[in-house]
């Protein structure tokens, strides 16, 4: 009996021990909640005037830059000024009916190919992770 009661209470011990616990488990100050819990999603567009497009400063976890249907061959730079690690950006980019347009992936953006060519009225589309210092890129898809 006395076996019984100890497995018992053992059983207890391990199920109150490895139960789940209602506080986070990195810090809830201001940009350091790692629980996923507060979230901050944004959404930009960007309308190139030259072949020089700065995509926006980070100010969210997630951004989609929408970039307005071009004529012009940009070439893309990032912003890292108010980045943090493992922040994530999605750039949406529509070549015009006019022609074939060629992407380039220039300063703080590190990719496989750091150009990509986009067929008249296709769209791409690209998804960099921060680093800590630069956009990496972890997706890529062109329409065909």
């Amino acid at each position: 009996m006395k076996k019984f009661i100890f497995s018992i209470i053992a059983i207890l011990a391990v199920t109150f021990v490895s139960a789940q616990s209602t506080s986070p488990r990195f810090g809830t100050a201001k940009n350091q909640d790692n629980t996923y819990r507060a979230l901050t999603l944004g959404a930009t567009t960007v309308t190139p005037t030259s072949t020089l497009v700065t995509l926006p400063a980070q100010t969210k976890f997630t951004n989609i830059v929408t970039v307005a249907s071009t004529s012009l061959s940009p070439t893309f730079t990032a912003n890292v000024s108010s980045s943090y690690l493992g922040d994530q950006m999605k750039v949406l980019v529509a070549a015009n009916s006019a022609g074939t347009r060629t992407i380039t992936l220039s300063t703080n953006l590190i990719c496989t190919a750091t150009t990509q060519t986009v067929a008249a009225s296709k769209k791409a589309a690209f998804t960099f992770l921060f680093d800590g210092s630069k956009w990496i890129e972890t997706s890529r898809c062109v329409e065909p």
